[in-house]
């Protein structure tokens, strides 16, 4: 379209306006056609749509009109454009308030933080106070909608991260009420959507309801759970002891608080719900296991039983099923059974339809072992301590001891490395993860004896996944004490190098 001289195009602005940063690091401000729309006595600008101008360096910016005349008299710390005709500035001491086009004081200028609860758009701006549950919610008008609570953000529901499309936690904010602690949602705009009553609101997508957890309720003292819509609209009352997403939305897994049991909440008939399961788990392809008094069954996603037969354990496939049950022109594999009266070990695969598929014998699990190895090492230069015993500016030393690369002695476990291999086989557990898809090899940890003999700074330095190197520190985190190493007959700080196998023999 056309060619001007510079480093890079930073930014377009209010659609109409592009940024173009120039050989000496400043910034040039052109329309669509290339042509410049700031006059040359401009000489700082900073942001620019049009029509205002922000202009000057960090600690000393002023707004502008695009023609050059003076908007705010004061110049600010900084100034930040919100839309066409609003802007946030910033004193000295980081007190902030909002302005108009015409220097108009919107959102008065105190000690808080202002922005957008949602970038980009028309949105309500929260004034986050250095004040616990002082925290206020304004309208671009300058109205006050909200006041004397703690603004939180969360994410979805565990279990439904990145399992569900349409996860825009971004979108909404938690305020936590002063005194009561009371929680409620409030959408970008400023809408409502739970009132600040609750003790917690959870979110699964913009499918899903709103889980709205009471705080305990008389004459039984239970917490409850209802759920609200994203209009706003309460859609199940607060009658449930037990209330959790599954991936349907319409679909809840509930326990009313006039009984014990579980059973399947739809959004649209709660009324049909009907609660007879001791206990209901997620299977595979959101298919559940369903316990009645007899067994486990087989659920559909939509919560019907699929299958009559009934089974002493169900569970999700391992990975060891999987390659089995792949080779049979049998469809998906949902779960995995046993049965009582069958032989141990004896496995059933259950599909989509609740057909089964009798395992043939698996091979026992292999034994679990793990060596330390032989060779160990000290090395140089861990993270220095400080010497809590010196005062800072007392004397002409180092404040810090640091590691020794070098020691008259070598720091050792009580009872020496025969000592340090029985430790470690008899308080290792293998990951289970590990042991399904029979990972094996060698995690490599690092971490410092102390004077004292004690460990810190622990830090994987190799791993082999699946858990493994989690293990390897919890086992040093558990250890007891060293004996620690010496210099000059003086104990010594020392960074020791501890290679641990993962075998499965």
């Amino acid at each position: 379209m056309y060619s001007l001289p510079g480093l890079a195009v930073k930014n377009t602005i209010a659609g109409k306006v592009m940024a173009i940063e120039k050989r000496n690091h400043d910034l040039m401000f052109v329309d669509k056609t290339g042509k410049p729309i700031l006059p040359e006595s401009i000489k700082q600008p900073r942001w620019t749509d049009g029509r205002y101008v922000i202009n000057g360096q960090d600690g000393r910016m002023n707004l502008l009109s695009v023609n050059g005349d003076t908007v705010l008299r004061q110049t600010y710390h900084r100034i930040s454009a919100l839309d066409p005709d609003r802007f946030v500035v910033y004193t000295d001491n980081y007190n902030a308030g909002m302005v108009d086009g015409r220097g108009r004081t919107i959102i008065p200028i105190e000690k808080q933080s202002l922005y957008s609860a949602y970038p980009d758009t028309n949105s309500v701006l929260i004034s986050r106070s250095a004040k616990e549950f002082n925290d206020k919610i304004y309208n671009r008008d300058g109205k006050i909608l909200i006041s004397g609570f703690q603004y939180e953000r969360y994410q979805p529901e565990k279990g439904l991260v990145g399992t569900v499309p349409d996860q825009n936690p971004e979108w909404y904010y938690w305020v936590k009420m002063a005194g009561s602690l009371k929680t409620g949602l409030y959408h970008w705009t400023g809408r409502q959507l739970v009132p600040p009553e609750y003790k917690y609101i959870f979110y699964g997508s913009d499918n899903h309801v709103l889980i709205a957890q009471t705080f305990p309720q008389a004459p039984a003292n239970k917490e409850l759970y209802g759920a609200y819509n994203l209009q706003g609209v309460m859609v199940l009352p607060a009658v449930y002891t037990y209330l959790r997403y599954t991936r349907d939305p319409n679909l809840q897994i509930g326990q009313h608080e006039s009984g014990e049991k579980f059973g399947f909440v739809s959004v649209d008939k709660p009324g049909d719900a009907r609660f007879e399961y001791e206990l209901i788990t997620n299977l595979y392809a959101d298919h559940f296991a369903g316990k009645t008094s007899k067994g486990f069954v087989l659920l559909d996603p939509k919560g019907k039983q699929v299958t009559k037969d009934v089974f002493a354990t169900m569970e999700h496939p391992l990975f060891k099923h999987v390659l089995v049950f792949e080779k049979q022109p049998r469809g998906n594999l949902v779960a995995v059974a046993t049965r009582t009266g069958t032989a141990k070990g004896v496995w059933f695969g259950l599909n989509e339809k609740g057909e089964k598929f009798e395992f043939p014998p698996f091979p026992e699990e292999p034994k679990e072992h793990v060596q330390a190895e032989e060779s160990v090492e000290t090395v140089v230069e861990a993270a220095p301590m400080p010497n809590e015993n010196k005062t800072a500016g007392q004397g002409s030393g180092p404040a810090y001891e640091t590691v020794r690369e070098k020691g008259d002695t070598h720091p050792a476990f009580i009872g020496g490395e025969q000592a340090l291999k029985k430790y470690i086989d008899e308080n290792l557990r293998y990951p289970p993860l590990a042991k399904e898809y029979a990972i094996q090899g060698r995690v490599v940890v690092t971490f410092v004896v102390e004077t004292d003999g004690s460990l810190t700074n622990p830090q994987i330095i190799k791993d082999i996944g699946a858990g493994c190197g989690k293990e390897a520190l919890r086992l040093v985190a558990v250890m007891p004490k060293w004996q620690p190493g010496t210099t000059g007959g003086k104990p010594v700080r020392a960074k020791f190098t501890l290679p641990v196998e993962f075998k499965l023999n």
